[in-house]
């Protein structure tokens, strides 16, 4: 009995049971009635209801509804003896029932915190824990009008590439930390080459050594534009496919390279998920800070390696 079925059975249940307060044994008819096609396949794969609902009613309750949506079937006894009934959470009937019929309880979980004394003694942990990721990020974390340096840098070195491998139709993005604005003052300006989509294939070709004479693979001949339109220290990696240089009116350490893969997109989810709630940033903040700090993740992050 697939899922779809098993919830659809479930669902007409919890209907019938919201609509007539007590299921008694026109819950069967009723089923038999109004759901013909699935009670057949639910008498075919169960002996009766109350071995689905003990069964398979159970496993999709389980995993596809809200976490709170809880049922039980039990005798009349056992219902009546239930803590929950004598202290109301489980209702009184409205009928008269024999001690052994078996009840279809639907019930929500009681999930609502409570607290046992003043709100301030329990927030003052949590705000002491915020205060201090606030000042984490306050202190080492770039403000986000910095970041328009590193835009500008962006800007530059793609008017470059533009002009010099314009064949290609290359652009420039940040990537990384510039990209998701989670920099610190000491990260570098990372970027990224992007090929567009019709190039895919000339740029699986240049992806050989051999064919990179004065392509954006070619990072001698970056190098050498770079320190033409005026950057300082350029410096090509040609196992890492990236060239290093310094940005004069910044004084910023920068990488680039040909983004041959996904990050400029994973970037761009990052930047997203960091939309979703204020309290993101800070969080992903501090994580970071303390992975750094203790030296799990290095500050200088290039395109091999971001």
């Amino acid at each position: 009995m697939n899922i779809d079925i098993s919830f659809e059975v479930l669902e007409e249940i919890i209907q019938f049971v919201s609509d007539n307060n007590i299921a008694q044994t026109g819950k069967k008819r009723h089923l038999k009635f109004n759901m013909p096609t699935a009670f057949e396949i639910l008498e075919r794969n169960y002996s009766n209801l109350y071995s689905f609902l003990m069964e398979k009613g159970r496993q999709v309750v389980r995993e596809e509804w809200n976490n709170r949506l809880k049922y039980e079937v039990m005798i009349l006894q056992r219902y009546k003896n239930d803590k929950r009934f004598n202290t109301g959470y489980f209702p009184e009937l409205k009928r008269d029932l024999h001690q052994g019929s078996n009840l279809f309880v639907i019930y929500l979980l009681d999930t609502e915190k409570k607290i046992y004394g003043p709100i301030k003694e329990y927030y003052l942990i949590t705000e002491s824990l915020t205060d201090q990721i606030d000042l984490c990020c306050e202190q080492h974390f770039l403000p986000l009008r910095s970041y328009l340096i590193r835009n500008d840098i962006r800007d530059r070195v793609n008017a470059m590439v533009q002009e010099v491998f314009s064949g290609t139709q290359a652009t420039v993005e940040l990537i990384g930390s510039s990209h998701t604005q989670l920099a610190m003052a000491e990260s570098d300006v990372n970027l990224g080459i992007r090929i567009p989509k019709n190039m895919v294939t000339a740029d699986a070709y240049l992806c050989n050594s051999s064919n990179w004479t004065k392509s954006v693979y070619d990072v001698h001949f970056l190098a050498q534009s770079l320190r033409e339109m005026g950057m300082v220290a350029p410096f090509p990696i040609p196992l890492a496919k990236i060239c290093k240089f310094v940005d004069p009116a910044s004084r910023l350490y920068c990488a680039v390279g040909v983004d041959a893969g996904l990050v400029f997109e994973r970037d761009h989810l990052i930047a997203e998920y960091l939309k979703l709630d204020r309290r993101v940033r800070p969080l992903i903040s501090a994580i970071l800070y303390f992975t750094r700090s203790q030296k799990i993740n290095k500050f200088k992050l290039y395109v091999w390696d971001n």
